[in-house]
Order: C-alpha cells, then sequence, then structure tokens
C-alpha cells in the first residue's frame, strides 16, 4: 500500500514539473512570437519608409523634366550656343562627405582641370558663406572661375536665386548650362528659364555632358 502510495505521490511531482515544463516552453514560445512580430512591424515600416521616399522623389523628378521638356517644346530659341556654365559648388566642384562636414571638402580636381579647358565662363554657384566660402575660395584659388553666393537668402532651392543670378551676371538664360546634384535646385533653375541641365552623379558623366 505504502509503494502504491509512493508511486503515486512521485507521478503527482512528474506532473507539476511536467506542467511547469509547458508552461515556460508556452512563454518562451510566446516570447518569440512576439519579438517576431515585433521584428516584422520594423521591417515593413521601414520598406514603407523607402517607398514613400523613393514615390516623393520620383514624383519630383517627373515634375522637373515634365517643366523642362515642357519649356523647350515651347521654346524657339533652345540651340542657343552656351557661354556659361553654372556648376554647384559641395558635392559637384567640390568633393565632401554626405554631411557636408568642412574638414572632409577637397577640390574634384578632374572636373576643374576639365572646366579650365572650357572657353565658356565658369560660374561657380553655392550658398556658403563666411568661413567655408572663404574655404571654397581657396580650394579653387588656382583656377579662373567665379564664386557666386547669396549666403543663403535665398537658397537655390529658389527661382529667385537664379533670377537675381541672371540679372546681376546680364545673362541670358538660354546660354547657360548648369550642373548640380539636386532636383530640387533644377526645378529652380528651370522656373528661372534655364532649360539646359544635367544632374551630377559621377564626374565622368558630367565631363561627357558638357
Amino acid at each position: 500500500m505504502q509503494s502504491i502510495l509512493g508511486m503515486a505521490g512521485s507521478m503527482a511531482g512528474d506532473q507539476s514539473e511536467l506542467e511547469d515544463a509547458l508552461s515556460n516552453k508556452t512563454m518562451f514560445t510566446n516570447s518569440i512570437l512576439r519579438a517576431q512580430t515585433q521584428m516584422e512591424a520594423h521591417n515593413f515600416s521601414i520598406r514603407k519608409h523607402l517607398y514613400d521616399y523613393d514615390s516623393v522623389v520620383n514624383k519630383q523628378r517627373l515634375k522637373v523634366y515634365g517643366k523642362r521638356d515642357e519649356i523647350l517644346t515651347l521654346d524657339q530659341s533652345k540651340d542657343k550656343e552656351v557661354t556659361t556654365i553654372l556648376i554647384d559648388a559641395i558635392r559637384c566642384i567640390i568633393d565632401s562627405d554626405e554631411n557636408y562636414e568642412s574638414d572632409t571638402r577637397k577640390l574634384n580636381i578632374e572636373l576643374a582641370d576639365y572646366l579650365k579647358t572650357l572657353t565658356q565662363k565658369i560660374l561657380i554657384v553655392t550658398n556658403a558663406k563666411e568661413e567655408k566660402l572663404i574655404q571654397l575660395k581657396v580650394l579653387i584659388k588656382n583656377y579662373p572661375f567665379e564664386v557666386i553666393s547669396y549666403f543663403g537668402t535665398p537658397e537655390k532651392s529658389d527661382p529667385e536665386y537664379f533670377t537675381r543670378l541672371i540679372k546681376d551676371k546680364n545673362l541670358n538664360p538660354k546660354e547657360i548650362y548648369y550642373v548640380d546634384h539636386r532636383e530640387s535646385n533644377h526645378l529652380s533653375a528651370i522656373e528661372a528659364g534655364i532649360t539646359n541641365i544635367h544632374l551630377h552623379t559621377d564626374t565622368q558623366a558630367t565631363i561627357e555632358q558638357l
């Protein structure tokens, strides 16, 4: 009789341990599922933000080049000879990191040397001021380029920048070729009447277009 009771007690103890083990396993599994769900939600959010960003950029690109094509279609003087080349400073004639840090800036010698061989007037357009403007002028001091800055008022993303530049330098917008790495600046230039534009992404590609 005692042995039977002992067996029953032992089985009861094993049952309790089994239930605890199953309970712990269930909790562990639920934790994994929750973590997986959170990770999938996070990854989905990243993909959604990338999609939204790409959509905005693509819409802007279509707007920029759609506007340019519209102007070119209406403009009968689009074949005029280019007499002035506008080159964006940072990330075009001046290389830098993605944060535009001053200590990473250096002259794009390959592009600068090529521009020096051209007969057109070269204007380096920028929003730089104070120390950064001085740094820019030092970097191009051995080249016959003129630096234009309105010190951020207005910005190049504002058509007024190019309208003012055209007036100040007595330029014909149809005789200007504009190189910049930002499509938003291209749109401003187009609204100011500058239709010859190039999106700078690679030095060699830019040289081939000039």
